[in-house]
C-alpha cells in the first residue's frame, strides 16, 4: 500500500491517504465514550484496499470525562457531516462506516438531504442498549436534564471477548449522564430516519453484544429498504474482537473493495 496516516489537528483522529486521492472514500465513525482507537484496524484494512479514509475524533471524545461532558450531540452529527463533507470534496466515491453510536450518525448522515453517501456500513448500531426499557428512557432524558440523577455513571470496563485486546483498550471511567441523554435523542431520530435511507446498507453485529440488544437492532435493520444483517463473533467492540477478520471483509466486500 502506498499511502500515509497524518493526524487531525487536534491530534486524536486519522486520515489516510492511499491511492488515488479522487477516488473512493469511506468516513469510519467511532462510537460514544469511545474514540478512533476502536475503529482503527478497520480504516487500515480499508486503507490497504485502495479507500482514503477519514476517522475523526468526535468532540468531548478521545480525552477526559469532563471533556465528553462539555460536548453535544448536535455537536457529533455536526463534526461527522464535516468530515463527510471534506471526503465529499475530493473523492468521487464515498462510504459511511459507522460503530455502535457512529452508526446512528451514518444513518442521520444518509438521510441528510445533501447526502453523498452512497453505501452505509452499520456495525453493532446502538438502536437499543441492554437492560434499558424503551418506557424508561423518557424518563431518564427527563431526570438528566433536571438534575435529579448523578452527574456521572461509573464505567467499569469495555466489551471485549477478546483478552488481550482488553487489556490495552482505553477506558473512559466515567459517562456524563446528560450525554446519555444526547444518545438517546440520536437513537430517537435514527429510528425515525432508518425507512428513509436511500442507499444499500450492512448491518453486522458480535454474537456476544453485552452493550447493544441484538433483537433491536435486527428490527431496526429491517426499518432500512435495501439492508443486509450479518452475524460475527466477539462483542460489542467489533472492529477490536475476535470476529474483526470476519467484520473486515464483510464490510470490504460490501464496499466493493
Amino acid at each position: 500500500m502506498d499511502g500515509a496516516f497524518r493526524t487531525q489537528a487536534d491530534g486524536k483522529g486519522f486520515f489516510l491517504e492511499s491511492g488515488d486521492p479522487s477516488g473512493a472514500a469511506v468516513l469510519v465513525l467511532h462510537g460514544f465514550t469511545g474514540s478512533p482507537w476502536e475503529v482503527l484496524p478497520m480504516g487500515e484494512a480499508l486503507a490497504a484496499r485502495g479507500l482514503r479514509v477519514a476517522i475523526p475524533c468526535l468532540p468531548g471524545h478521545g480525552g477526559t470525562p469532563e471533556d465528553l461532558d462539555a460536548s453535544r450531540g448536535e455537536e457529533w452529527l455536526t463534526a461527522a457531516a464535516s468530515s463527510l463533507a471534506t471526503l465529499s470534496g475530493e473523492s468521487d466515491h464515498v462510504s459511511v462506516v459507522g460503530h455502535s453510536m457512529g452508526a446512528l450518525l451514518g444513518v442521520l448522515l444518509a438521510v441528510s438531504p445533501s447526502s453523498t453517501v452512497r453505501t452505509l456500513a452499520l456495525l453493532a448500531p446502538a438502536a437499543r442498549l441492554k437492560g434499558i426499557p424503551t418506557f424508561i428512557i423518557p424518563l431518564l432524558v427527563a431526570a438528566s436534564r433536571l438534575h435529579l440523577v448523578p452527574r456521572f455513571i461509573v464505567k467499569e470496563g469495555v466489551d471485549l471477548s477478546d483478552s488481550g485486546e482488553r487489556v490495552n483498550a482505553p477506558l473512559l471511567s466515567r459517562i456524563p449522564t446528560a450525554r446519555v441523554a444526547d444518545l438517546f435523542s440520536l437513537q430517537k431520530k435514527a429510528w425515525s430516519a432508518a425507512p428513509r435511507i436511500p442507499c444499500p446498507t450492512l448491518v453486522v453485529c458480535g454474537h456476544e453484544d453485552h452493550v447493544v440488544d441484538n433483537d433491536a437492532a435486527v428490527a431496526f435493520a429491517q426499518r432500512i429498504p435495501r439492508a443486509q444483517v450479518e452475524m460475527v463473533p466477539g462483542a460489542h467492540l467489533i472492529g477490536r474482537d475476535t470476529g474483526r477478520a470476519q467484520a473486515v471483509a464483510l464490510a470490504s466486500a460490501f464496499l466493493g473493495v
